[in-house]
C-alpha cells in the first residue's frame, strides 16, 4: 500500500530533507508541501493525503491550527517539529506519533510505518478529531469522539478512536 504524505514545514530546507528522507522509504508518495497555516490547510483539502507530516510552528498559527481548520476531514498527523514540549497535547490529538528535529531516516522510517499501520488496520477511515473536538473544559470526551471520561495521551495505534471521513 502507497502512503500519501504532505508535508507541512516553514523551512523550505527541512522540507526538502524530509522530502529526501521519504524517497528512500518504499511505498511513500509525497504528494506535495506547505510553509503555512493556510496553505496546508488548502493543499490537504485538495491533495487529501493519508498522512501530514506537520511541523508545530508555522506562519499564520502552528500545527494545532491546522488541525482545528481541517475539522473533521484531518488525515493522519505525525508532527515533526523541534519542540518537545507540544507531544501530550498531540497525543491528546491523536497524532500517530511526534518525531523531534533533528530528523534522523530510522525514526522517520518507524513513524512512517506507524502511519501505515494505523491506515491500513482501519480501511483509512480514520481520521483525529479536531482539537475543539477533543475535550471539553471540564476535561470531558465531547460527543464527537463517542467515549467518555478524561482524555489520556497514548502512543499506541490500538486504542485511536475511529470517526468517519
Amino acid at each position: 500500500m502507497t502512503l500519501t504524505v504532505l508535508i507541512v514545514d516553514d523551512e523550505p530546507i527541512a522540507r526538502r530533507r524530509l522530502g529526501r528522507l521519504l524517497r528512500a522509504i518504499p511505498h511513500v508518495q509525497v504528494l506535495g508541501e506547505a510553509g503555512d497555516v493556510a496553505s496546508a490547510v488548502a493543499e490537504t483539502r485538495r491533495l487529501a493525503p493519508d498522512l501530514l507530516l506537520l511541523d508545530i510552528r508555522i506562519p499564520g498559527g502552528d500545527g494545532f491550527d491546522v488541525i482545528d481548520r481541517l475539522g473533521r476531514d484531518v488525515p493522519r498527523v505525525v508532527f515533526v517539529t523541534a519542540f518537545n514540549h507540544h507531544a501530550i497535547r498531540a497525543f491528546d490529538l491523536e497524532a500517530v506519533d511526534y518525531v523531534t528535529k533533528p530528523v534522523e531516516a530510522p525514526r522517520l522510517a518507524r513513524a512512517i510505518e506507524r502511519a501505515r499501520a494505523a491506515t491500513a488496520a482501519s480501511g483509512q477511515t480514520e481520521r483525529i478529531p479536531a482539537a475543539t473536538d477533543v475535550a471539553t473544559s471540564s476535561g470531558a470526551w465531547s460527543a464527537a469522539s463517542g467515549t467518555g471520561g478524561s482524555p489520556q495521551p497514548d502512543t499506541t495505534i490500538s486504542q485511536a478512536t475511529t470517526l468517519p471521513r
